[in-house]
């Protein structure tokens, strides 16, 4: 087949998933616990002034979160929100 005669010049990759820094599903939060949580740690909202609400903390920059949902929030959405926020593991298990 011609079209795979070439195939020993291109490289191979292997995909490797690494350890998320929230990797347990049991993390998974719906959107009012993720606000509740948020206002506990010095977050004040959430503002609707777009395209998703986003809540506000001093020298911090506005920190979007998803609109309401009738599911919970994913543990990569959640990784993805509090690495925004700037917060750790130790932080986000201490506060609910």
């Amino acid at each position: 087949m011609r079209a795979f005669r070439n195939a020993d010049r291109f490289p191979t990759f292997k995909i490797v998933r690494r350890p998320a820094l929230f990797d347990d599903v049991s993390l998974q939060v719906n959107r009012g616990d993720l606000i509740k949580r948020l206002r506990s740690l010095g977050w004040e909202g959430p503002e609707y002034r777009s395209d998703h609400p986003f809540m506000l903390k001093e020298g911090s920059p506005p920190l979007k979160i998803p609109n309401p949902h009738s599911r919970d929030i994913s543990v990569d959405l959640l990784t993805k929100i509090l690495k925004q926020a700037n917060i750790s593991r130790s932080e986000w298990l201490r506060s609910g």
